[in-house]
């Protein structure tokens, strides 16, 4: 067991540092205010998902991309069973 204590904290870890580029609630409702999408796109650029506008794309896109990203992220910092099932 005391080996699952360090691979956990380190997935942990891993996360929490991902947490303050997500949006969350508040900047989903705030992004839903914007009038249209240019605005919209323009108000993303200034967040984390801004590197994925870099090809102008739709924002579902960019907000796919930015899931990758992260999950990619966070499946680097697990292995074994618990890399398969957050694979899952």
């Amino acid at each position: 067991m005391t080996g699952d204590l360090p691979r956990y904290a380190a997935a942990n870890a891993r996360v929490r540092t991902l947490l303050g580029s997500l949006l969350g609630r508040t900047g989903l409702d705030a992004l839903a205010t914007y009038p249209s999408p240019e605005l919209l796109l323009d108000a993303l650029q200034r967040t984390p998902y801004g590197g994925a506008l870099e090809t102008r794309r739709g924002a579902e896109a960019v907000v796919d991309a930015r899931l990758t990203i992260v999950g990619r992220a966070v499946l680097a910092a697990l292995t074994g069973a618990e890399r398969a099932f957050a694979h899952l």
